[in-house]
């Protein structure tokens, strides 16, 4: 968080190609962090809350534009990724570690 002006450096916790979301979420605009990632889904949620609950001004993640004023972003980027049951971690990091996610498991699309 840079203090000056209360600018979160969010990295990959969450994502702002189109709408604001958190890394978890597979969007098809931008599926690449939900399908190829190496996150833990848990660990994944609680930085996010984490990163939230320091009430940023604006917020810039790894991908995607700044979001300025951000809360009412993040209150739905965060009930969105609670209501959306990932699997506990990427489906590449699944696979690479001898896990059996069925495709349809992987590709579950946020509507």
């Amino acid at each position: 968080m840079d203090t000056r002006d209360r600018t979160l450096l969010a990295g990959d916790a969450y994502v702002a190609v189109g709408e604001l979301f958190v890394t978890t979420e597979l969007v098809w605009r931008f599926p690449f962090p939900a399908l190829s990632g190496t996150w833990h889904a848990a660990t994944a949620l609680e930085t996010a809350q984490r990163l939230s609950d320091l009430e940023p001004a604006r917020i810039a993640t790894g991908h995607g534009r700044v979001v300025d004023e951000p809360a009412g972003d993040i209150a739905r980027a965060l009930r969105r990724a609670r209501e959306h049951k990932a699997p506990a971690r990427s489906c590449v990091t699944s696979r690479l570690r001898g896990g059996l996610l069925r495709g349809r498991d992987c590709l579950r699309p946020r509507v």
